[in-house]
């Protein structure tokens, strides 16, 4: 990193801010870069929105297509039934 004196004072200078020749890049060039940057990324974000609503839409017609069962009332006997019966003191 090199500092140079300016009339506004000292000056810091990123070697990474300069062009192969040693020129600092045009700041005009930069902010159109960067403006163009934004825009593009805001026209994909844009697309990816629009594609995740195509898929939602497609997920909520799907989910409605299949049928779905009905589900059962709680019944504490058929719970009961469906449980494996305990182990008794004589299979043990």
């Amino acid at each position: 990193m090199s500092v140079t004196a300016g009339a506004s004072g000292p000056q810091r200078q990123h070697q990474d801010d300069e062009s192969p020749n040693g020129d600092l890049p045009d700041p005009d060039e930069n902010g159109d870069d960067l403006h163009n940057e934004v825009k593009r990324l805001r026209r994909e974000v844009q697309e990816k929105d629009r594609r995740l609503e195509q898929l939602e839409r497609i997920v909520a017609d799907l989910q409605q297509a299949i049928p779905q069962p009905p589900m059962p009332k709680h019944d504490p006997q058929l719970t009961q039934a469906m449980l494996p019966p305990l182990p008794q003191a004589g299979d043990l």
